[in-house]
């Protein structure tokens, strides 16, 4: 399987090959991603694109380029090069990280450490309507379809009894509220379109503090959404092959076509939906001074939400570090604005939320290619490196005692069969490590991947304990 997209961590950037994914733990790697001659281009695309009426100090000269993005070779910078289409569509991916850098500059990692003006015609905190409005009352007809008749049963007494004469054509009242386990993931995605045309508008999050891991995941939506708006610009013999599935840059290196993402699964509502199940338990504890409760009172949400509501309830942080990561793309978009499509909400979102539970750890040194892992392997010491989306990989399913193994070669992912496997039989890989008990495997895979586990061996160790 080849990576669509992919995001070196924060300390191991100077490392770690932005191509091969070759790490060295003792020294940087010496290609920079952008030389001089790449820092002058990005530098004079970035300038052009800018609306600032600011005169920049150093004017003539090519800023500096904080972007610290490396290749353990010439032969793996060219690669790169190539997967965005050529030098035009490199100097955009460099400009665009190198603004993703001054950015977090000048902000000192965290946001709140400078006022920053409201973006010119946001909306205040306090509007209720945001977005286009066509958009917004569609979307939220849907919802109140279902939710403002009290026959649905959904609606909390009092709100259904001021609703009776609701026919729903028109726009719901702002007062009405619901649980967003009595609805469907469509219907509370379209809930969660209207949250973010709020959270666009309203500026919300916009001065959220950011760690490091919405940092990287901010660099790999970039870096994905660069190579597919740049994917027109490739070569002939560069396209995407006859059977659609993968993009040919050079010899046998590969990316994966960038169409592939589409029908991943998005997991927005699930995100949504584990922070409620969270809180729930959080709030009930609170109330029991410790104690475990008998039952857990369900968090309501507002089904016209508003930009006030949002930043200042507990269900609005669910969106927080999702926000202050757009948040930091959308600023830094404006140094490439002029050459690639305008950033939105959506298109943030269409790779932010295919990423969750989806991507795959960068490890090393990664597991041996073509044979099981040996025990001797299972106890090397590890380090994650970066993580990558393998989307014609994301559809194995989870076992904790799985008949395939992961084996990574340079950034092609393998996957080898450690058992014989009889025909019809189902492939599985593990998501992470199953050397855990039972009951933290299980709690570790439903926080960070949505599902109870009910493989033959959690079923048989549970049984047993």
């Amino acid at each position: 399987a080849a990576p669509l997209t992919w995001s070196m961590c924060n300390d191991w950037i100077k490392n770690t090959c932005l191509w091969c994914f070759r790490f060295d733990d003792r020294r940087a790697h010496t290609v920079k991603a952008a030389d001089i001659a790449d820092a002058a281009s990005a530098s004079s695309m970035a300038t052009a694109s800018t609306t600032s009426k600011t005169k920049p100090k150093n004017k003539g000269r090519s800023q500096p380029v904080h972007f610290k993005g490396v290749f353990c070779s010439q032969e793996c910078k060219q690669h790169a090069v190539s997967a965005f289409g050529g030098s035009t569509g490199w100097d955009c991916f460099v400009a665009l990280m190198d603004s993703i850098e001054r950015e977090l500059r000048a902000t000192g990692r965290n946001p709140k450490s400078r006022a920053r003006p409201k973006t010119e015609g946001a909306a205040s905190p306090a509007m209720t309507i945001s977005g286009d409005e066509a958009s917004d009352m569609q979307c939220l007809r849907k919802l109140a379809g279902l939710l403002c008749k009290p026959k649905a049963g959904l609606l909390s007494e009092s709100v259904s009894a001021a609703n009776d004469s609701c026919d729903c054509s028109c726009t719901c009242d702002c007062s009405c509220d619901f649980d967003p386990d009595d609805v469907s993931d469509d219907q509370l995605a379209s809930w969660i379109d209207l949250v973010w045309d709020e959270v666009d508008s309203g500026s919300v999050f916009v001065d959220s503090e950011l760690d490091d891991s919405q940092i990287e995941l901010g660099r790999l939506v970039a870096t994905e959404l660069c190579i597919h708006d740049t994917a027109l610009a490739l070569a002939p013999e560069q396209a995407v092959d006859a059977s659609g599935v993968v993009a040919r840059l050079q010899g046998d290196r590969d990316v994966a076509s960038a169409e592939l993402l589409a029908p991943v699964k998005t997991n927005e509502t699930d995100v949504f939906r584990a922070w409620l199940r969270q809180e729930q338990a959080d709030l009930a504890a609170e109330k029991s001074s410790g104690s475990p409760p008998a039952t857990i009172a369900p968090v309501r949400v507002p089904l016209r939400p508003r930009a006030d509501q949002i930043a200042h309830s507990r269900w609005g942080q669910a969106f927080a570090a999702s926000a202050a990561s757009y948040a930091l793309l959308s600023r830094a978009w404006k140094a490439v604005d002029a050459h690639l499509p305008a950033l939105s909400h959506k298109r943030f979102r269409h790779v932010y939320y295919r990423e969750k539970a989806n991507s795959f750890g960068i490890w090393d040194p990664p597991p041996p290619a073509c044979a099981p892992a040996s025990a001797e392997d299972s106890q090397l010491e590890k380090e994650c490196v970066g993580f990558a989306i393998y989307p014609t990989a994301v559809y194995f399913n989870h076992s904790c005692a799985p008949n395939v193994d992961k084996a990574r070669v340079g950034r092609t992912m393998h996957f080898v069969s450690n058992r014989s496997v009889s025909r019809g039989e189902e492939l599985l890989i593990s998501y992470g490590s199953v050397s855990d008990p039972v009951s933290e495997r299980r709690g570790r895979l439903l926080e960070h991947f949505f599902f109870d586990c009910i493989c033959e061996r959690c079923i048989a160790e549970a049984s047993a304990s």
